[in-house]
């Protein structure tokens, strides 16, 4: 409100605005809610000579959108189009809004006009349809849509693969799965536990815990963890397989990684040791794993743990009727023990209860996101750091929280294609950043010897209105 008062006072004492003024000023109009001020600017600037540019019609789209006025977002895009003042970044604000309300036929329709004006389509609008027909169980459709359309329109990039991979094994073909992953790594792709897990946990709910495990090596020998989703699933399959000395040594890593693992599937692991009478075996390793912090503190789980190590496994069983018939938590609960984990730097286990939240169908939110982004980069995991950022994004959640600090840490080690990438973001989706946080952008973009795309990715914040002047 102080912002559009001093807009009034410059105008009342004869200070021409420039066009940076006007679009800032449109941009708080709409996050008020107050689109009639703002359409009146329009003619007001052209009026005094300054002629809106792209910037001011993406932020009034972008604000259409986030008031909730999705009819006349539609109306105003199609007459950005006729008047060719679209460009990428409306693309991408448009098809953020598409994927949100599930709105397939206007993705295509959109993948197919900007096809024919730039030759060919961003990768988030090809994305946004990919993860259309995965979730919408339409995985036949989706795994001939990447191979068949969105290759020729697009580069893949890694999220595109975990939808292509996720599809794949939901239809139990695990040899085309395979394939993929082997092609993304002779590609150059990095491939996270992200790109195994799916894989791990079909197998492991299909039996094949034989297959499962050999993916389960092949990570752990290309230096990537496996997560706890997946050592959890594996572990479950195994101990039901009766295959024990193998279990051992998957518990003995969720050990080492200090996974948090499930209460009902190390209790399966337990009773399956029972009845092979090991269940010395079974004490030394909870030794271990409680050493680590592995374990639940729930009353509950230790009570049947104790009756179980002791041999009774009648007494045990009045503890869990059903080992997998658990209570979901609810999303609370779940950004409580997020928060709990990385108060204490526990971030892989803040990650795990992350990855159990999806894998459970709770979707996370900014909150469990947040404090994770923010442990990663206090620990210099940036890479990390940043890709789940990126994963962030992507679902759509709002990251203007998160942005300004993630910068500040990727231009303190001068992380060039991370800060190209997130200052795209941050400009696309209307984020906001703090001067003091790109103290390396600015040095390299005002100088003449500096890198040419950061000289451009500075220009572009200070037009766009995300970049804030210094408290």
């Amino acid at each position: 409100e102080k912002s559009i008062a001093l807009f009034d006072t410059m105008q009342n004492m004869g200070c021409k605005p420039d066009l940076y003024t006007y679009n800032t000023v449109i941009q708080l109009y709409c996050g008020l809610g107050k689109f009639a001020e703002a359409d009146s600017l329009f003619s007001t600037m052209t009026n005094a000579g300054c002629e809106p540019n792209q910037v001011t019609y993406n932020l009034y789209l972008s604000g259409l959108l986030k008031m909730g006025k999705s009819t006349e977002a539609d109306e105003f895009f199609k007459k950005m189009q006729r008047e060719r003042w679209t460009d990428q970044i409306s693309y991408k604000i448009y098809t953020v809004h598409l994927r949100r309300v599930k709105d397939v036929d206007k993705l295509m329709s959109l993948s197919k006009h900007m096809s024919t004006r730039y030759g060919n389509v961003s990768v988030e609008i090809c994305n946004a349809i990919l993860q259309y027909f995965s979730e919408g169980c339409d995985l036949n459709r989706a795994v001939q849509y990447f191979k068949e359309e969105m290759v020729k329109l697009t580069a893949p990039d890694e999220f595109s693969y975990a939808l292509l991979l996720n599809a794949l094994c939901k239809l139990g073909d695990f040899d085309a799965a395979k394939l993929v992953v082997r092609e993304m790594f002779e590609r150059g792709y990095k491939l996270t536990d992200l790109n195994y897990n799916p894989l791990i946990i079909s197998l492991s709910l299909q039996s094949k815990e034989d297959e499962a495990l050999k993916l389960f090596e092949e990570m752990k020998e290309k230096g990537i963890q496996p997560s706890a989703v997946s050592c959890e699933h594996l572990l479950k399959a195994l101990s039901k397989a009766g295959k024990v000395d193998v279990a051992f040594d998957i518990c003995r890593h969720i050990a080492q990684r200090q996974h948090a693992v499930k209460d009902s599937i190390l209790l399966l692991f337990i009773r399956c040791l029972h009845k092979l009478n090991r269940l010395e075996d079974a004490k030394s390793l909870i030794g271990e794993m409680q050493h680590s912090g592995c374990l639940s503190k729930q009353r509950r789980f230790k009570c049947a743990l104790r009756a179980m190590l002791d041999g009774n496994m009648q007494e045990a069983e009045c503890f869990f009727k059903d080992p997998f018939g658990r209570k979901v938590p609810n999303m609370i609960s779940y950004t409580l023990r997020i928060e709990g984990c990385c108060k204490k730097n526990q971030i892989d286990d803040a990650n795990t209860i992350l990855l159990e939240m999806e894998e459970l169908g709770c979707a996370p939110d900014a909150s469990c996101y947040g404090p994770i982004i923010t442990g990663l980069s206090r620990l210099g995991r940036l890479r990390e750091s940043f890709t789940l950022f990126e994963k962030m994004v992507v679902r759509g959640i709002d990251s203007s929280i998160i942005s300004s600090n993630l910068m500040k840490r990727l231009c303190e080690v001068k992380m060039v294609d991370e800060i190209l990438k997130l200052g795209k973001y941050i400009i696309t989706k209307k984020l906001t950043v703090q001067k003091s946080s790109i103290s390396f952008l600015i040095e390299n973009g005002n100088s003449p010897d500096g890198v040419k795309e950061l000289s451009q990715l500075l220009h572009d914040l200070r037009e766009s209105g995300c970049l804030l002047p210094r408290a």
